[in-house]
């Protein structure tokens, strides 16, 4: 299982960049970047402007989790700008899918993994024909947009599900989890199909953050 570190806890744009270094020499696989708009979620943080600045704080892959409402708008600059992992949300997308279609599509054919994410109240039935595009499906386990909630179960029947239609199906989406984990709720996800989990406060409030990790990864 990998670990996408998040870069939403810290409270600004400094201590955010501080913290990303701080985070080069432990065992971790991504940089989650949560990037609001302040309209599809309530919190504003960054755009893609920002984006480098993260990209030369670390030698980490960049998963950028674009929780937008017009992700289409502005999903190659990020691209441009250095995302590694770019997952927009389904949900601004209903009554368009051939649009979003497009989107993963180009994401793809410009180089870089589509990653697409439902929120804990978004049926995942809804998304099963969209999983051919998808590299990296991204199901929340919290409350979107909000960091320090606690995990929410309801995603435990999503995984099984979604993972029951990708084994059918012969795809070769990964599944990333995120929100809420710590080194307890997290063994209720080794022992599932999950490859990646997006952690923010358990690692950020961590005494000792290479303890936090290992505690996490073992």
């Amino acid at each position: 299982m990998q670990l996408s570190v998040s870069t939403l806890p810290p409270q600004n744009r400094e201590e955010m960049l501080e913290y990303v270094k701080s985070l080069e020499g432990l065992d971790i696989d991504y940089i989650h970047v949560d990037v609001m708009d302040g309209i599809f979620v309530p919190q504003k943080t960054f755009d893609y402007i920002f984006l480098p600045k993260i990209k030369k704080a670390t030698t980490k892959p960049l998963d950028v989790h674009l929780m937008v409402e017009r992700p289409q708008d502005s999903y190659k600059y990020y691209i441009k700008r250095g995302a590694d992992i770019l997952t927009l949300h389904y949900e601004p997308f209903k009554g368009r899918l051939n649009e979003l279609i497009n989107v993963l599509k180009d994401i793809r054919h410009l180089g870089k993994k589509a990653g697409l994410s439902i929120k804990v109240t978004t049926l995942e039935r809804n998304i099963f024909s969209l999983l051919k595009y998808v590299d990296v499906l991204l199901l929340m386990s919290v409350k979107v947009g909000k960091s320090g909630q606690n995990f929410d179960l309801r995603v435990l029947n999503k995984i099984d599900k979604v993972s029951k239609y990708i084994r059918e199906n012969n795809l070769s989406t990964k599944i990333e989890v995120d929100g809420g984990i710590n080194e307890e709720n997290i063994e209720l996800l080794k022992i599932r199909p999950v490859d990646i989990v997006a952690v923010g406060n358990y690692i950020y409030k961590a005494q000792n953050r290479f303890e936090a990790v290992r505690a996490l990864k073992e």
